[in-house]
C-alpha cells in the first residue's frame, strides 16, 4: 500500500469522531518556506502526520486506519505551536541544551500519543481540528504505523523524487514554497545550514 491513500482529490470522508483518540507519527513532511500574504510575512512550514488506528475507514476494499495531520512552523519558540505540542507530546520541557542542539522531527516516527480532536462547523462544511496532544498513558499500547514511514525533507534533493507520493493538495503547497523553487532553479543545490542531529531520547 502507498504511503498516503491516494485517488479521486474531490473525495470527502466523515468528520473524525469528537474527543480523544490514540494516534502514531507515521510522517514528516517538510512544505518549506511559505509566505503569508495576510501578515506579509514567510516562515518554514512542516506537518506532521498520524493514523488513528482505531479509526479506521474503507478504502479500495482495505479497511485501513483513518489519518490526520497538523501544520506547524518549524521553530521552538516560546510561543511556537510545535514546542508546545512536542513538550505535551514527550511529557517534559526541553532544556536549554535541547533547544540549542535543536530537535530532529524524523524521531517522531512511529511514536504513539493522544489526540483531543473537536469538530467545528463554517461555511455548511464539518472540520475537525486537533486542539492537544498528550502522552499515552503508563501501560498503553499504540500498534505500529500501517503506512510505511515517510520522511520528505527538502533539504534533501533526493526527496523530490517522492512528492508524487503526497496529495495532489500538498504537493501543491509544497511546490508553490520559496524552498522548493530556490532547489529546482539550483539544479538540486540548497545552502541551507546544517544542524547537528540530536540523539535526544525520546
Amino acid at each position: 500500500m502507498s504511503l498516503i491513500a491516494k485517488g479521486n482529490d474531490s473525495y470527502t470522508y466523515d468528520p473524525i469522531p469528537e474527543g480523544q483518540h490514540i494516534a502514531v507519527c507515521y510522517a514528516i513532511v517538510d512544505e518549506g518556506v511559505q509566505h503569508n500574504p495576510r501578515y506579509d510575512n514567510s516562515s518554514r512550514k512542516v506537518r506532521i502526520m498520524w493514523e488513528l488506528p482505531e479509526v479506521t475507514m474503507e478504502y479500495n476494499g482495505e479497511t485501513v486506519p483513518r489519518v490526520f495531520s497538523k501544520e506547524y512552523t518549524l521553530s521552538l519558540g516560546d510561543k511556537s505551536n510545535l514546542r508546545k505540542d512536542l513538550q505535551a507530546w514527550r511529557g517534559k520541557a526541553f532544556t536549554d541544551e535541547d533547544l540549542l542542539s535543536g530537535f530532529n522531527l524524523s524521531q517522531l516516527i512511529g511514536k504513539g500519543c493522544i489526540l483531543q480532536m473537536t469538530n467545528e462547523k463554517k461555511e455548511g462544511k464539518t472540520y475537525t481540528n486537533i486542539t492537544g496532544i498528550m502522552a499515552l498513558m503508563r501501560g498503553m499500547q499504540c500498534p505500529p504505523p500501517h503506512n510505511p514511514p515517510f520522511v520528505f525533507d527538502l533539504e534533501n534533493p533526493e526527496c523530490l523524487s517522492k512528492l508524487p507520493e503526497l496529495p495532489k493538495w500538498l504537493q501543491e503547497r509544497i511546490t508553490q514554497s520559496e524552498t522548493y523553487k530556490k532547489l529546482v532553479s539550483s539544479g538540486g543545490n540548497t545552502d541551507f545550514q546544517e544542524v547537528d542531529d540530536d540523539d535526544l531520547p525520546f
